[in-house]
């Protein structure tokens, strides 16, 4: 509570401060998009396969989660527990632990669990959103979370939306934002409760029953604030408080469930950064304190646990750069551990050096990297790699490779966890490549984007838990997995104005988009320490061979309408395949309206969500809501001086 109170405190004295400083606060620009954009951006030059989600995507999910538009609009399969319930994120069948989730250039995966619960990571609290499926040093990717205040210019000052979906939940958006020449300030507010109730066919009973003691709260509390000091020089603060308290239903094969569980969340992350004259030279020092509290109960036998964890995370980095070469050294420490347990912690430190060059002529462009650290509890292996590409500018082709290894370390919980820790386990190794393709291609009326990625990867020492009574951790020797990644592109526009291919995304016309998404993973278990398992040779749990998404959509000045499909292939909830999830097919349909008043925007947003109404189950015997519809309105001042009434 005093966290809370703290925080509420600050919220609104930044409030105040900057209505109180509105007389020499530049307005804000704000910039009428009127795309539900299925269309992701992707930067060329970049290290890696790396995709950023259009904003006008993130507008669309604003009382969404990040599970929600990661499910439509990524190649990325989550793993969902039911509707407000546990969600995590599997990147070419990697485990939730082996994909990094930063926010700031801070990892905010627990260090308890290792994962990020992605159904209690609202979209509308971010202003980027992108999915790196080749990143540096992690096994799985990463998704990485931004509060760029730079983007002040694109946002409207103050935002407020409502909204209500047909399972009892509701949900209220607030957002401020304001800049002086030296400061900039933006805040945030996300409420949200809901019922979560929906009928539903139960298999296993035979009979049609509601979806019980499934009730959930969230708020989200988040703000930026920086401060210009000089030219070349910056610091800023980034702050994010988070709540929930969520019932957990039965399963099918349950009658009832006492079970809930609740907690909290501070993530702060401070950040210098500054240049030469020449911007030959930066230094960038980011630092934070994250601190965690989670309880779970269950009242029918009687058992409550409950865990605190601080986590704090140190970066430095020097670049050199001259021309298109960039020199980096950085050292980074990490220090993790669960309170009133003295004995019960992480420590890991040591430097990255890494070192790019592009050549604008041949249109290569290389990249390498060397990264070692230490820890107070296990040898952690040295990580390389080595990424080249080769671009074609005429045709707007690109062709790469990249090869690096990766590694994970074990979390608290893994190690310390009573009853069930094991503190001789080994941190997770592997070796990861990819090739792919990229194509972009830009005329006077359209424009398509292609990816083709095959990837590789081989994994030892990879942690999974089993037991009888008692659940432990091991490290099951090998894992093996391979399979494509594809996503195709494009956009259409009927009618042209002269406009700009790079304002395209906000042309005042008909606009015709469409993105299809496929991705073939295969992953086994190449060795295996368990006995009579039967796992060799086996898809690990969970992991979908097959995923199929397609999106299509027409834009107009004052509406927009768009389909989305899915497909999600057989999941095996068994280590020898014995047993199994049937595959489901998805679609929904989304429509939007834009108004206008003498003073206000205000845009409308009406869902339909499986319209089918078809049954299938996230996780083995959670069942997620059959057809159900959602509604939201939006509100935002029109500022004269930028913007033109429809």
């Amino acid at each position: 509570m005093i966290q809370l109170r703290v925080f509420l405190f600050l919220f609104f004295a930044a409030l105040v401060c900057t209505s109180t400083t509105a007389q020499n606060t530049h307005q804000l620009k704000t910039v009428n998009v009127n795309s539900q954009a299925i269309l992701v951006k992707k930067t060329v030059l970049r290290q890696k396969s790396y995709f950023e989600l259009d904003s006008s995507i993130m507008k669309y999910y604003q009382h969404k989660t990040l599970t929600d538009v990661l499910q439509e609009n990524s190649n990325a399969f989550l793993k969902n527990y039911g509707i407000g319930m546990l969600s995590t994120i599997s990147l070419r069948g990697s485990s939730a632990a082996q994909t990094g989730v930063y926010w700031n250039g801070i990892n905010v995966n627990s260090a308890t669990t290792g994962l990020s619960d992605f159904s209690l990571f609202p979209v509308s609290l971010f202003n980027k959103v992108s999915i790196s499926s080749g990143e540096e040093g992690q096994i799985g990717g990463a998704i990485i979370l931004s509060n760029d205040i730079q983007d002040r210019n694109t946002a409207a000052p103050i935002h407020l939306s409502l909204g209500y979906e047909s399972t009892g939940s509701k949900s209220l958006l607030f957002s401020q934002a304001s800049a002086t020449r030296s400061w900039s300030v933006q805040n945030k507010l996300f409420v949200q409760h809901a019922n979560n109730r929906f009928w539903f066919l139960n298999p296993a009973q035979d009979s049609i029953m509601p979806l019980n003691h499934a009730r959930s709260q969230q708020y989200g509390l988040l703000s930026d604030v920086s401060k210009h000091i000089r030219k070349h020089q910056e610091v800023s603060l980034h702050v994010w408080l988070s709540r929930y308290y969520r019932q957990i239903p039965p399963t099918i094969y349950e009658d009832s469930s006492s079970k809930n569980d609740d907690g909290s969340t501070l993530r702060s992350v401070l950040e210098w950064k500054t240049q030469s004259r020449n911007l030959h030279y930066g230094v960038h020092v980011r630092t934070g304190y994250i601190r965690e509290r989670y309880q779970y109960q269950d009242s029918m036998l009687q058992m409550k646990t409950q865990s605190f964890l601080q986590t704090i995370p140190f970066q430095f980095m020097l670049r050199r750069s001259k021309k298109n070469t960039y020199a980096d050294i950085q050292w980074s420490a990490n220090y993790a551990n669960l309170m009133f347990k003295t004995d019960s912690n992480l420590f890991r430190t040591g430097p990255k050096l890494s070192f790019s060059i592009y050549s604008p002529h041949t249109g290569f462009n290389l990249r390498t990297f060397f990264q070692k650290e230490w820890s107070n509890l296990f040898r952690i292996p040295s990580r390389y790699g080595l990424f080249l590409s080769k671009r074609f500018k005429k045709n707007g082709l690109q062709l790469f490779v990249n090869a690096h290894t990766a590694v994970r370390t074990p979390t608290l919980n893994e190690l310390y966890f009573n009853p069930g820790g094991n503190p001789n386990l080994k941190p997770e190794h592997s070796y990861n490549g990819e090739l792919g393709i990229n194509f972009e291609k830009y005329g006077k009326r359209f424009i398509v984007k292609t990816d083709l990625i095959g990837f590789k990867r081989t994994v030892q020492n990879w942690i999974l838990w089993y037991g009888n009574a008692i659940f432990t951790p091991h490290n099951i020797a090998e894992v093996k997995s391979y399979g494509m990644d594809s996503r195709l592109e494009g956009s259409y526009l009927l009618k042209q104005r002269q406009v700009q291919r790079k304002e395209m995304d906000q042309a005042q016309d008909i606009l015709l988009k469409t993105s299809f998404m496929y991705a073939y993973t295969i992953i086994t278990t190449s060795k295996s320490s368990l006995n009579a398992s039967y796992s060799e040779g086996k898809q690990l749990a969970y992991v979908p061979r097959y995923l199929f998404k397609w999106n299509v959509g027409v834009v107009t000045p004052r509406w927009e309408f768009s389909y989305h499909y899915q497909y999600t292939g057989y999941r095996f909830t068994t280590l020898d395949e014995s047993e199994f999830l049937l595959p489901y097919t998805l679609h929904a349909l989304k429509a939007g309206l834009h108004t206008n008043t003498y003073q206000y925007r205000i845009h409308w947003q009406l869902t339909l969500n499986n319209v089918l109404n078809t049954y299938y189950e996230g996780v083995w015997g959670r069942v997620m809501p059959g057809r159900n519809l959602g509604l939201s309105v939006s509100f935002e001042p029109i500022l004269k001086n930028c913007c033109k009434r429809m």
